[in-house]
This record gives C-alpha cells, sequence and structure tokens, in this order.
C-alpha cells in the first residue's frame, strides 16, 4: 500500500491520539460482537431476506410496513424498482446485506450501528449503492463492500475475513481493518485514520493518518 499523497503530522500527535483511538476501536469490536452473538442467540429460525417495497411509505429501512410482508430483513435486504431510494437506518440492526438490483440507492446512517454479515454491499451492472456514514458501519464474517461507494465520517470497520472489495471509500473518521479482512481492489482516499491489524505470531499494526491510497 503507497500513500499517493500525504500531507504532514506529526509523531508526537498520532502518539497522543492513539490511546483514545485504540480505547473507542477496542468499544466498538466489543459492541459489534455483542450485537452479532445477540442476533446469532434471538434467531434461530433461518435467516429471513426481504425485499423494499415499491411503493414504501418512507426510507426508513427499519420500519416493518417498508418491506414486502411487513419484516424487515436479518438477511439480504433487496431493492428493485422503488419510487424510495433514499434509504436511512432508525435502529441498530445485523443483517445479511443489501443487494441492489436496478436504480441508483443511497444510505445514509447518521447515529446508528449497521452490521453486515453475509453479502455486504451489492449492486448489479447498471445499479449503484452509494452509502454515506455517520455512526458505526461493520462489514463482518465473509461479508464484502464490493462496488458500492462508501463515505464514512465515524467509524468504518472490516473485520474476521471481511473485504472492501472493489469499492471507493472515501475516509475522514476512523478506518479499521482487523483479522484477515482485506482492502482487495478498493480505492480509498484517506484524510482520516487508517489502522491495521494483522495477528500472526505477534500483533502488527500500522496507522496511517493522512493520505490517499490505492489498494
Amino acid at each position: 500500500m503507497t500513500p499517493q499523497a500525504s500531507h504532514s503530522s506529526t509523531q508526537a500527535n498520532s502518539r497522543r491520539a492513539a490511546p483514545s483511538r485504540s480505547s473507542r476501536l477496542r468499544a466498538i469490536l466489543l459492541a459489534t460482537s455483542a450485537l452479532a452473538s445477540a442476533a446469532l442467540t434471538t434467531a434461530a429460525h433461518a435467516v429471513d431476506d426481504g425485499v423494499w417495497r415499491e411503493n414504501p411509505a418512507s426510507g426508513d429501512f427499519n420500519a416493518t410496513g417498508n418491506w414486502n410482508g411487513n419484516a424487515v430483513p436479518d438477511g439480504t435486504a433487496t431493492f428493485n424498482n422503488s419510487n424510495q431510494r433514499a434509504i436511512t437506518f432508525s435502529q441498530d440492526i445485523t443483517f445479511g446485506g443489501i443487494s441492489v438490483t436496478v436504480g441508483n440507492y443511497t444510505f445514509t446512517n447518521d447515529t446508528q450501528t449497521v452490521n453486515l454479515d453475509g453479502i455486504g454491499l451489492a449492486a448489479a451492472n447498471g445499479a449503484s449503492i452509494t452509502f454515506t456514514n455517520r455512526g458505526d458501519l461493520n462489514f463482518l464474517n465473509n461479508s464484502s463492500a464490493n462496488n458500492a461507494t462508501i463515505a464514512n465520517n465515524n467509524f468504518l470497520t472490516f473485520q474476521v475475513n471481511s473485504t472492501a472489495g472493489a469499492a471507493t471509500i472515501t475516509n475522514s473518521g476512523i478506518l479499521y481493518f482487523e483479522g484477515q479482512s482485506t482492502a482487495a481492489n478498493a480505492t480509498i482516499a484517506n484524510s482520516g485514520n487508517l489502522s491495521l491489524f494483522r495477528q500472526k505470531h505477534r500483533r502488527e499494526r500500522d496507522d496511517h493518518q493522512l493520505g490517499e491510497f490505492v489498494l
């Protein structure tokens, strides 16, 4: 990973900022694990996929009435033709991911925790996903950002075996890769904090505070 452009920052500032960033990242990982565990515990039934209505009452992802069958999916959420393509989140949620089959959809997470543990974000040819994150957005297990465009202003994590795929990511918050997760072929423009953790014989950490990266 080679920086294409960078801005100056002092090592002293980096060392002072590191403890608070590390504490916050640890808290995010613990919260993410707790939410995922709760989802597994409470959902003894098979994972349910869902299809977004053609004429939903609002753009609230968490509103049951906006889904065919009146149930928010905990598997894959599929978005076909709809007159509401600006989607928001009103509650914390763990589900498989988002599949957009047609059209240009925008997703905005202002304050919630959104965990993706299945397909992640996937748009068909000719369709697109633009995801603006101002809360916590976590890719878990084998999920992928695929070809999405992500603007991260708070906390974005890739954990376990997840991948950034071929996504375009603009990071002004904290972007975190952990475990066996990978940036793959993603393009990342970074003006925040980029942290890479790899567990081998010892823990390795690589912090990049500012710059632009093509991975």
